[in-house]
Order: C-alpha cells, then structure tokens, then sequence
C-alpha cells in the first residue's frame, strides 16, 4: 500500500533539511534577518557554549513579529 510504502522511505526523503543557527542571546530582527535571507525551515537556539538551548519554528517567529507589529502599530 502507499502508506506502507511511504513509511519505509529513508528519513532523508521527507525531512526539510534547511535549518540555520544562531546565538540564543539574538533579537528579533536578526532572527527575522536570517529567515527572510535564508528561507530556513527553523532556527537552532545556541548558547554562550555553543549547545543546544532551543528550536524557534517560522510560525513562531512570525507569531511574534506580528504580535510586535501590533504593538508597534498602538503606540
């Protein structure tokens, strides 16, 4: 069946691969940066160590940029 087949695909063949990194101690603007210049599917938060601290989503990071939008709007 198709889903049998599917499922049997190597990882590799329906991962997006495109993820980009950057500092934990960024803004908003940078992150933004590198989305609009990269087109990543995510962002890997590193720390100050060079380890792992988090993975911020585009619909997160959209989320947030129109939150800020708004609020830049209100004032």
């Amino acid at each position: 069946s198709r889903l049998k087949k599917n499922t049997l695909a190597p990882i590799g063949k329906v991962a997006n691969p495109k993820v980009e990194e950057i500092e934990w101690t960024a803004n908003i603007t940078q992150a933004w940066a590198l989305v609009t210049t990269k087109k990543p599917h995510g962002i890997v938060l590193r720390d100050e160590k060079n380890r792992f601290a988090g993975f911020l989503s585009n619909e997160d990071l959209m989320s947030v940029k129109n939150n800020l939008d708004v609020v830049a709007n209100e004032v």
